[in-house]
């Protein structure tokens, strides 16, 4: 495993978890977050409210299939299963697209489909 595919795995990890300390302190002060579907987020603040407001509804599983980066961008597939409403789970395929600044994201650009109800 790279350096660049260990950064992105630290970053997915902190982004899943919530640490907002870290991931402030690893983007640029100008990122995007773009969720296809949804308005950008420009920002680092923009970024941490939206990271917050997402962690409202906690991730009951999370698993990378996939890592592949290098120093200019990554990209990362994965699988994540959330409750959607009390009592509701969902499954979701996940693929984020990363471009990468002097080892800081400078943007991210994530595909969510909702692949529907866990029973």
């Amino acid at each position: 495993m790279t350096n660049d595919e260990t950064f992105i795995r630290e970053f997915d990890q902190a982004f899943t978890s919530g640490n907002l300390t870290w991931i402030a302190e690893h983007v640029v002060e100008d990122i995007e977050w773009t969720v296809i579907g949804e308005p950008a987020l420009k920002g680092k603040q923009a970024l941490l409210d939206g990271i917050s407001q997402m962690m409202a509804q906690p991730l009951e599983e999370h698993q990378l299939l996939r890592v592949v980066a290098n120093q200019q961008w990554a990209v990362v597939e994965g699988t994540m299963e959330m409750e959607v409403e009390q009592g509701i789970r969902h499954a979701f395929s996940v693929c984020d697209l990363y471009d990468l600044e002097d080892g800081k994201v400078k943007a991210l650009t994530t595909y969510v489909v909702d692949r529907g109800e866990v029973k």
